[in-house]
Formats: C-alpha cells, structure tokens, sequence
C-alpha cells in the first residue's frame, strides 16, 4: 500500500514539473536605427522602437518642393502651419501618424500601436520610398542589414533562452527521479 502512495506521489510530482508553462521571457524591445549623410547636404535618421517610427531628415532647401509633391500624393492635402506643411492622424486622442515638412527639414512620427496593421505598413512604406528618394539606396542597403542583424540576435537569444528553460526541465526531471528511486528504496526497507 505505501508503495502504491509512493509511486502516485512521485508521478504527481513529475506531471507537475513537466505540466508547468516555461517562464516567458521579459518582452523584449526591438529597436532599430541607421543614420545616413551624404556630402549634399543630407542628413537621414531612422528610428523602429517595437512599432514607432521615428524618421528625421535635414536637406537641402530646394528639395523641399518635390517632399511636398510626394507627399500630397500619397497623404492627400496637407495642413500649413506657418512655413510648415503638417499631416497627421489622432486616434483616442493620442498622436498616432505625424509627417511634418519644414524648410530643409522633415520629421516623420507613426505609433504602430494606435494605427491599424495595414496603416501602420502604408504609412512606412512611404516614408522607406521617402528616404530613398532622398538618400539614395544607401538608406535601404543599411536599413535591410540592420534589420537582418536585428532579427538575427534576437532569434539567438530566443535560442539561447529556450536551451536555458530546457536545462531547466531537464534538471527538475532529474531531481524528480532521484526522489522517485529514494522514495523506491525506503519502501523495499
């Protein structure tokens, strides 16, 4: 009979140790940036935090014309405010699409969180055609590398973090058949 506890108590403890969910690992923050300048007076910073957007880009005055042209055509009428041409997009009340065109100057903001999953890809797109067309495909040879560099740490840390949690069971299954085989001997006594 104690036997029979025994043997029922030791699986229990084994179908508890192997039932546990492993521990999830903190979330971790993607983020991605390249800067590209260029001896015509282009300066091009890009910044991808989870799902912001970050895009801040100095050039020369006379580009700014063709940036307006571009992005009337892919945004639609943009707001002036002063010297600045503005398009942008709340939702919730929170700012979660901004372009902003200045004289020599263009900032880009989008919140992947407030916008839909298609918005948010829309919206990159342009400003990744925006840059290129600023800077050249030297903004998307460092981008693609970066992000390439980016998804390939992060996926060895994934690794490294799953061979961590199955050393982890490995080692409480060990520790599970110990006292399964001592709890064995005590009964034989």
């Amino acid at each position: 009979m104690k036997k029979t506890i025994c043997m029922l108590v030791a699986l229990a403890v084994v179908s508890v140790v192997w039932s546990q969910k492993p521990e999830k690992p903190a979330k971790s923050l993607k983020t991605s940036s390249v800067t590209v300048s260029s001896s015509n007076n282009l300066r091009l910073s890009v910044k991808e935090s989870n799902r912001v957007l970050k895009v801040r880009a100095t050039y020369s005055k006379r580009d700014v014309v063709d940036i307006v042209d571009f992005l009337k055509q892919k945004l639609g009428a943009p707001v002036s405010k002063g010297n600045k041409y503005v398009w942008e997009k709340d939702k919730n009340g929170k700012k979660a699409m901004e372009w902003i065109v200045d004289t020599g100057s263009l900032r880009v903001y989008l919140d992947g969180e407030l916008l839909s999953k298609y918005e948010y890809k829309r919206y990159k797109e342009i400003s990744e055609a925006l840059s290129e067309k600023l800077g050249g495909s030297k903004y998307n040879a460092s981008w693609d590398q970066d992000q390439y560099r980016f998804e390939f740490e992060q996926k060895q840390r994934d690794l490294e973090s799953a061979k961590r949690r199955l050393e982890r069971a490995q080692r409480e299954l060990e520790r599970a058949q110990r006292e399964l085989e001592e709890i064995k001997r005590k009964n034989k006594n």
